[in-house]
């Protein structure tokens, strides 16, 4: 019997064992393509929105949102920092008798 014709006759077994069992595809499938979906996942999702946007975005915003506060607030008059000052002493003051009642 020649080659062709047993590779003719058993088809299904030749195709079987010239995949090597079909082995890169099921590691393909099971290992490298869900690993590949997390990473991109972590990378897309988890990076961009928890990463950069809370963990680094969340206290650069809240300084950048306080400095623009108290820039507003700069006139140059020292009594109006003198006054600030004076509120913020009255109010820790109030702060700690409120708190040891």
């Amino acid at each position: 019997m020649r080659v062709t014709a047993l590779r003719e006759r058993f088809s299904g077994l030749h195709s079987f064992f010239f995949h090597k069992w079909y082995f890169d595809e099921a590691i393909d499938t099971v290992v490298v393509r869900p690993f590949a979906f997390v990473g991109r996942f972590g990378r897309d999702v988890f990076e961009r929105v928890v990463i950069n946007g809370i963990l680094v975005g969340g206290p650069t915003g809240v300084v950048r949102a306080g400095s623009a506060a108290v820039r507003a607030m700069q006139s140059g008059f020292l009594r109006y920092y003198a006054a600030f000052f004076l509120a913020g002493v009255a109010a820790l003051g109030l702060y700690f008798l409120v708190a040891a009642s």
